[in-house]
C-alpha cells in the first residue's frame, strides 16, 4: 500500500466509522470497526472495556448524536491514525469529548480501532 492510499484507508475508517455511529448507534459500529482482540473503550468512572463489555455499555447509555470533529491525523509511518472532538446533539443531551486510536493492521491490510476514550462534558445551565 502507498504512502497517498494509506493515509486515504485511514481518513476514510475514521469517517466510515463516525456515520456508522451516527446512523446505527456505537454497538452496530464497534462491530464493525473495533479490533476484537485488543479494543478498548475508556469511559469516565469505568474500568477499560472489551469490544463485547462497550458494545453492552453503549447499548445501555444509548448515546446519540453527531460528530463535531476538532482535529485528525495520522503517524509519519501511517500506521496509527486518530480523531478527537466532541460527540452529542448540541448541548440538549449527553455530550461527550472523543479521542479515537486506530492502527493499520498489515495482516488484513485494513485500519482497526483500537481505542476509544469518551469523556463528558460538562452541560450549559
Amino acid at each position: 500500500m502507498s504512502v497517498q492510499n494509506a493515509a486515504d484507508a485511514a481518513g476514510q475508517a475514521i469517517s466510515d466509522f463516525q456515520r456508522a455511529v451516527s446512523e446505527d448507534g456505537f454497538p452496530a459500529a464497534l462491530r464493525t470497526y473495533a479490533r476484537v482482540v485488543d479494543f478498548r473503550l475508556y469511559a469516565v468512572d469505568q474500568e477499560p472495556m472489551s469490544v463485547a463489555t462497550a458494545i453492552a455499555y453503549l447499548t445501555d447509555c444509548r448515546l446519540r448524536g453527531a460528530w463535531t470533529e476538532q482535529a485528525r491525523g495520522e503517524s509519519d509511518e501511517y500506521q496509527l491514525a486518530y480523531a478527537v472532538g466532541e460527540f452529542g446533539d448540541g448541548g440538549k443531551a449527553d455530550r461527550c469529548a472523543y479521542v479515537e486510536i486506530w492502527q493499520f493492521d498489515p495482516k488484513v491490510a485494513n485500519w482497526g480501532l483500537r481505542i476509544l476514550l469518551l469523556s463528558p462534558l460538562d452541560r450549559a445551565p
